[in-house]
């Protein structure tokens, strides 16, 4: 069975500067992080309540895109959780791993 992921922020929509904590639907406490493999649906989270569906279309090593509904594509960073300036909220012993949206990958 396939694991679902969710990606959380507190930001309202996707673009540079966005940040993501990104966490399995279920984990096991202690955990050690990891990311998605590319392909997998992420359901984001935003602060208004809403969800939105992004694609991982890409991964590799600390980078990755994402892809909107819309077709934009979207370059990530991963960064430590002290390199967010607006963490998101993600369960304290959820094995997550914390990202930031650089730039269209699309352009």
């Amino acid at each position: 069975m396939a694991i679902a992921w969710r990606a959380e922020t507190v930001h309202g929509q996707i673009g540079p500067g966005t940040e993501f904590g990104i966490i399995p639907e279920a984990w096991v406490p202690g955990e050690q992080p990891k990311m998605p493999a590319a392909s997998t649906p992420l359901t984001v989270h935003f602060p208004n309540a809403a969800t939105a569906r992004v694609d991982l279309v890409e991964v590799s090593g600390d980078e990755a895109v994402i892809q909107t509904s819309d077709g934009a594509k979207w370059r990530m960073e991963r960064v430590g959780a002290k390199g967010l300036v607006y963490p998101p909220a993600v369960p304290s012993d959820a094995p997550a791993t914390f990202w930031t949206v650089k730039e269209r990958a699309d352009k």
